[in-house]
């Protein structure tokens, strides 16, 4: 059993792992958002109860958020639950797809892990270069530590090729390899010892739409559950 799982010989809560590693990272946090305004409060995962009893357990990583809610630790756990994985957000094409790979895989609605590359947004968009570095320095072992205790046996990581370089720095010796059928910008596995077989970079899903690959990529996961 991963040693992060276990103390002293028995299982610990998963969500209170998770809080741990939040609450080492929160004054750093809180020290880059004073020095960049504009910086949102960080993503943190509040785990769904049954996510754990699924079959194929899926995480999902985007970008950053649009906006986001603010106080401490337990507001933002309460603003990730409320948010219910884009429950209300029916237009979405990020969580309209996502439904879609729920239902292909089996796996009960909102029963998920979901993250982001950037851990904050800015001004609800992209940060800057120089922030989204910053950003980077603070918070790149969170989705480390998320994977390792969440345990997914799907990642599919929705930032495109230009957040590459984002993931080749969190997952430090990974690499890309081309899926057949498609190119490497499109779909690319992958590969980290850290990471599950079935991890997956593609586009955001709105530009996956817009560029009609949506229905091939759709087509390609349902070969993880044949």
């Amino acid at each position: 059993m991963n040693k992060l799982l276990c103390i002293k010989g028995y299982r610990v809560n998963n969500q209170n792992l998770l809080n741990e590693v939040y609450e080492k990272h929160r004054v750093a946090i809180d020290e880059l958002r004073k020095r960049t305004p504009g910086l949102s409060a960080p993503i943190l995962i509040k785990i769904p109860a049954s996510y754990a009893s699924q079959k194929i357990k899926l995480m999902v990583v985007g970008q950053q958020t649009q906006g986001w809610g603010d106080g401490g630790i337990n507001d933002l756990l309460a603003c990730y639950e409320d948010f219910n994985f884009g429950e209300s957000y029916y237009s979405s094409p990020f969580w309209n797809v996502t439904r879609k790979i729920e239902k292909i895989l089996d796996v009960q609605k909102f029963a998920i892990a979901w993250s982001n590359l950037n851990r904050c947004d800015f001004n609800d968009g992209r940060p800057s270069y120089d922030a989204e570095n910053d950003l980077a320095l603070a918070t790149s072992s969170l989705l480390l530590a998320e994977i390792e205790i969440l345990r997914p046996d799907v990642v599919i990581f929705f930032s495109g090729p230009y957040f590459d370089r984002h993931i080749k720095n969190i997952f430090t010796g990974s690499h890309f390899e081309s899926v057949q059928g498609f190119t490497e910008r499109e779909l690319s596995r992958v590969e980290h010892e850290l990471l599950p077989l079935h991890t997956y970079r593609t586009y955001h899903p709105k530009y996956l739409r817009m560029s009609g690959i949506e229905q091939r990529f759709l087509k390609y996961i349902e070969k993880i559950n044949a």
